[in-house]
């Protein structure tokens, strides 16, 4: 199962590829526990060395146990905080957990961007209700558009994961550009640090001329 998705995959990065892993719908083959007992290697800030043998084995239980099945187009991390709470795979539950939040970074930027296009002077007093309103029916848009019927068979959107390179690719030249930015703002700063200084001595050096030519 995983080959084939790795075969359509544009994007090769084996983190990405263990993430998939925790998707229930992958309960059950031995690809997916493989990747599943590779997490802590990938995300080594989540489970501790002392618990990686505790972990280990709860990720061959939690493949052979009787869950519930995900609903369909039910999120990924609702159905790990309904385990979660159920305290029957904590060690589980934190990984996933983890490697879930991680993606909601862009959700919640993208979040204040739309309130800066909807909150205007003009429309300053929109309401929490209104403005949730417009991120549901946004996201629902955007679920529907990217969806699958099958997960496994149906091929990947190839322009979105050129919109996800390129963006990587944006943001990565962004952060070079300030970089050169911030070392060039510290240079100037340097500067003017030494031409104060020169002045400074320039001056001190006059005052002193000045006074031994009155002696």
């Amino acid at each position: 199962m995983f080959k084939n998705v790795a075969a359509k995959d544009a994007l090769d990065n084996l983190l990405l590829n263990a993430v998939s892993a925790v998707d229930p719908s992958c309960r059950q083959h031995s690809l997916s526990l493989k990747l599943m007992k590779d997490l802590p290697n990938l995300a080594t800030n989540v489970i501790s060395v002392e618990e990686r043998e505790a972990y280990d084995l709860k990720v061959y239980h939690y493949h052979v146990a009787k869950l519930r099945q995900p609903e369909q187009k039910e999120p990924v991390d609702n159905w790990w905080v309904e385990t979660k709470n159920s305290t029957r795979f904590p060690l589980l539950s934190r990984m996933a957990c983890a490697l879930l939040t991680c993606f909601h970074g862009p959700k919640v930027e993208s979040s204040f961007s739309i309130m800066n296009a909807v909150i205007t002077p003009g429309s300053n007093r929109l309401n929490v209700q209104s403005f949730d309103a417009i991120q549901t029916v946004k996201y629902e848009l955007a679920a529907e558009f990217f969806l699958k019927g099958d997960f496994l068979h149906d091929p990947f959107d190839k322009n979105l994961c050129k919109n996800v390179r390129y963006a990587c690719s944006s943001y990565r030249t962004e952060m070079v550009l300030k970089g050169r930015r911030s070392v060039l703002h510290n240079q100037v700063l340097q500067m003017k640090s030494c031409c104060q200084k020169r002045q400074q001595r320039s001056y001190q050096q006059k005052l002193k001329n000045y006074k031994e030519m009155s002696i």
